[in-house]
Parts: structure tokens; C-alpha cells; sequence
């Protein structure tokens, strides 16, 4: 375990580095100077193109399909895949205004442009394919949950961009925690329209809501069938709510603390610092504290102890940014 956390030190560091923009932009550059090589043309969904236009182009593309993949584009990814072409076009000097990579940004997400030849070129360059990498795991993150369809995604393009199993299961440490979670919650949650981590709120405000639509004795005149459609869902709404309402006991887990250098556990409302960007951040109530997030950088804010010392002890070493 030890041995593996050293090793893998170097690919969550490398993951989570400085800017690389210049490297980025010269990826991409050559790779559509061998696209339009091979066709004679710009790609025909490509908004009128310059070199800055191409490589924000070509990453808000690369975004959108990981922003799709799960079937929704939520609005909070929508606003990261902007915040990383302003990013992106500050660190390659691209010039481009906000409603430039407004257009871009829209143009990517309504496109069904392929990546083949951005990722061909990432096969060539750790620059580049890291920094997609990165990107993909923060707006997969972004709307809190990274679904099963979006890290099928980033583990299928991260293997054609060259990574092997075991870099990708180490760069994903700073952004998924893999599903412990008892799958009757997340079927009880869905049941009712809402993510696994919906707050008790929320769960009771949409249960009265179900409960009252699907009652049994709300519909005295309907059919024997529909009858019995609606109270076989309302006992599934039941179900789910007894479940959802139940304390549902995690794994104690640990995070930097505000003021001092060393990680412990935590409590509701407790201040503490990304463990990658060293961004203060105040936590949920505790039944969120495993999807607790950075907002600058989407990194998770909690670990467990093992993992949490491990990483810190990758900062005290260097091997974070």
C-alpha cells in the first residue's frame, strides 16, 4: 500500500500541475495542422478558426463530450467549461473576449464533433493528455456526482490517450471515491427524482409532494388498474423514503485542517483546506461530507485517514502542487 501510494504520488501530482497552457496550445495547434492536412479544409461544424479559435475550440469539444456523456448537460458544467477556456486562453494568450468563448463554448456543447484527432495527437504528448485528463475529471465532478457513464468515458478515453489502468486509478484518487454506497440509496434516491446526496429537506419536501399525487385515496374514481398503478407507487415512494430517512453510517473521514499543517477528522460546519489548492472551504452537514468538494479546483475536500496522510505527505514532499 505504502509502496503504491510513493508510486503513485508522481501521476496525482502530475494531474493536478501548474498551468500548461503553452504545451497545450502547441499540442493542439499541431494536431489541427495534420487535420487540415489530411482533409484540406477546416472541420465543417468549426466556428471560423484562428490558432487561439482552434485549441479552445478543440478542448470546449473534448469537454462537451464528457459534459454529455452522462445524457445531461448540467448548468454548472456548462459555467466550468467556460471558466477553463478563460483559463486556457489567459495561459496561451489566445485574446479571445468572453463573448467570443461564449460562442465557442455553445458551438462545442450543440456540435457532434469527433475527438479522434486531438486524442491521436494526445497519444504523443504527457502535456497534453494530462491536461485533458484534468479537465475531464473537473467537469465530470463539477455537478458532485460523477455517474457510471462519465468515468466509463474518461477511463475509455483516458486508455486511447495512452494511460494505463493503474495511472488512471491513481489520478482519479483527488476526484472520485469509488462507490462503497449501499445501491438500494441511490435506486430509493432516483425513485425519487433526486441525487443520492439531496439533502433531508429536500427528501421530505419531494416525498409530501409524491406522497399526495399517488395516494390511493386520491383517486377514488379511476380504474381497478389505474388503482392499482398508483398504490403500487406509493409504496415504492414509502419505501424510499423510510430508507433515504434512515441514518446512513460512513466511513470516518479526514480532512486538512484550517489554521494547522496535519489532517483530522471533522465536524459539521468545520473550515478546512483543499488538500490541492489549499482553498478554504466550510463543509456540508455530515451526510455530505463524502461529496464535499473544492469549488476552485473540484477536488474532493475529504479522505480517508490513510489516503489523507498519504497525500499530505505528498505536499510536504513536493509532489503537489
Amino acid at each position: 500500500m505504502a509502496w503504491g501510494w510513493k508510486v503513485a504520488g508522481v501521476t496525482i501530482g502530475a494531474a493536478l500541475g501548474g498551468p500548461l497552457g503553452a504545451a497545450v496550445g502547441t499540442a493542439i495547434g499541431h494536431a489541427l495542422d495534420k487535420g487540415a492536412e489530411k482533409t484540406g479544409r477546416e472541420s465543417s461544424d468549426a466556428p471560423e478558426s484562428s490558432p487561439a479559435v482552434g485549441v479552445l475550440y478543440s478542448v470546449a469539444v473534448f469537454l462537451a463530450h464528457i459534459a454529455k456523456a452522462d445524457g445531461f448537460v448540467d448548468p454548472r458544467e456548462v459555467k466550468l467549461i467556460r471558466d477553463v477556456l478563460l483559463e486556457l486562453n489567459q495561459e496561451i494568450q489566445g485574446g479571445l473576449n468572453r463573448d467570443e468563448r461564449e460562442r465557442l463554448a455553445s458551438h462545442a456543447l450543440s456540435s457532434n464533433e469527433g475527438i479522434e484527432t486531438l486524442l491521436f495527437e494526445a497519444r504523443r504528448s504527457e502535456d497534453l493528455r494530462i491536461a485533458l485528463l484534468r479537465y475531464a475529471w473537473r467537469v465530470a465532478a463539477k455537478d458532485g456526482t460523477i455517474s457510471s457513464d462519465e468515468l466509463r468515458w474518461i477511463v475509455s478515453v483516458g486508455l486511447e490517450m495512452g494511460f494505463n489502468h493503474d495511472e488512471l486509478r491513481w489520478a482519479s484518487v483527488p476526484y472520485y471515491r469509488p462507490a462503497k454506497e449501499d445501491e438500494r440509496r441511490l435506486a430509493a434516491a432516483q425513485s425519487l427524482g433526486l441525487t443520492v446526496d439531496a439533502s433531508s429537506e429536500e427528501v421530505k419536501s419531494v416525498y409530501r409532494s409524491l406522497a399526495l399525487k399517488y395516494h390511493p385515496d386520491r383517486h377514488p374514481t379511476v380504474s381497478s388498474e389505474l388503482k392499482q398503478l398508483a398504490t403500487e407507487k406509493f409504496a415504492a415512494i414509502s419505501d424510499a423514503y423510510r430508507l433515504l430517512s434512515e441514518p446512513n453510517e460512513k466511513p470516518l473521514l479526514y480532512g486538512l485542517a484550517c489554521d494547522v499543517d496535519m489532517v483530522s477528522t471533522v465536524r459539521n460546519g468545520d473550515v478546512v483546506r483543499c488538500l490541492f489548492c489549499t482553498l478554504k472551504s466550510r463543509l456540508p452537514e455530515a451526510r455530505h461530507h463524502d461529496s464535499a468538494r473544492c469549488p476552485k479546483c473540484q477536488c474532493l475536500l475529504l479522505f480517508a485517514s490513510d489516503i489523507a496522510e498519504v497525500l499530505l505527505g505528498m505536499r510536504h514532499g513536493g509532489l503537489l502542487p
